[in-house]
């Protein structure tokens, strides 16, 4: 019953996507929120706010897009080489319309432990989280009811020989967005939107 009440959610959000996707009312918020984005010595480039308003709707209108990348540069990050490779202005724009509307559907489907590029959550959020149930593993004394002075029986199971020692792990794939398989990734969207 929960799935199809979720299904049923999905598809009103999916419903009519595209034309609030391409609405004028969407390309003026990203417009906004990219100019917003952009460093302040940079935004006066972006400051004719109808030209790249009317290119964004042109794009939308002619149905026809594709990304236009800038020069390839590196960075050196901590010890890390990072390949970036901006997008211009416009792009910007397009992809802030797509997102503001496909969010919503995807965040409904992510793990409550996702943290990573969601509104509202982040790194330290993440953090806190890490701590929280390392210290609940670490003595589960800590899960105690605060209503009850008893440990629930299955928790008790669940710990029962359990040494206090706690592990987590913590990984980085190196490159990882140019190692994306977009025929998979693209076959993964269409079964969302």
């Amino acid at each position: 019953m929960k799935y199809k009440h979720q299904r049923r959610n999905l598809s009103i959000l999916n419903n009519d996507l595209y034309s609030r996707i391409t609405s004028l009312k969407s390309t003026l918020n990203a417009y906004d929120k990219c100019l917003k984005n952009t460093k302040p010595s940079k935004r006066i480039y972006y400051a004719d706010k109808d030209k790249y308003i009317a290119k964004v709707q042109e794009i939308f209108t002619s149905g026809r897009y594709r990304v236009k990348f800038r020069k390839s540069f590196e960075i050196v990050e901590g010890r890390k080489l990072r390949l970036i490779t901006p997008m211009t202005f416009v792009d910007k724009m397009i992809q802030e319309c797509i997102l503001a509307q496909i969010e919503p559907i995807f965040i409904r489907s992510m793990i409550p432990n996702t943290f990573q590029s969601i509104k509202g959550r982040g790194i330290h959020r993440a953090t806190t989280k890490i701590f929280k149930d390392i210290k609940k593993l670490a003595n589960y004394r800590d899960l105690l009811c605060p209503k009850e002075s008893k440990i629930d029986k299955n928790i008790r199971e669940q710990y029962r020989g359990k040494t206090s020692e706690v592990y987590y792990l913590h990984t980085d794939i190196r490159k990882y967005y140019h190692k994306v398989d977009r025929h998979i990734l693209m076959d993964i969207l269409r079964k969302k939107i």
